[in-house]
């Protein structure tokens, strides 16, 4: 619902929250709490801006001011790094492998490939099951 003017939507979220997590059992897990932060490269952008505002007022200490503009320039370039691989990550996940999955199973069955690699696989399982069983006994 709305949130008065002048109060943290933080107290008038808490009790909602709370009494949908307490309609589930216990253990059982049917939601996903997901925290709310401010953007980094906003906040350093602030910060930068500030800085240069300091530079250009004549700041004495200019050398602090100019490594700690480097700094920022750096980490904002991370977090424009960071939300680019965050990007391409959603890009994938949310991609359908099957067709492909499909074509190359179906490639393989052709070439008569797939049973060997099948069978390759199922020894491989094997022999990693025993070396764990092997490790799980006593010396």
């Amino acid at each position: 619902g709305p949130i008065p003017n002048g109060t943290d939507w933080i107290d008038t979220v808490r009790p909602v929250i709370e009494t949908r997590i307490k309609q589930y059992n216990e253990g059982e897990i049917h939601f996903n709490l997901m925290a709310l932060i401010t953007d980094r490269k906003l906040l350093y952008q602030k910060q930068l801006d500030q800085l240069n505002n300091q530079l250009a007022g004549g700041a004495m200490e200019t050398d602090d001011i100019q490594s700690e503009i480097s700094k920022l320039h750096m980490l904002i370039a991370a977090e424009e790094n960071k939300k680019a691989r965050y990007k391409a990550e959603n890009i994938r996940r949310k991609h359908n492998y099957l067709p492909l999955i499909m074509e190359i199973l179906k490639i393989l069955s052709e070439e008569n490939k797939l049973v060997p690699l099948v069978e390759k696989a199922k020894q491989k399982a094997l022999e990693k099951r025993k070396q764990v069983e092997k490790s799980k006994q006593p010396a």
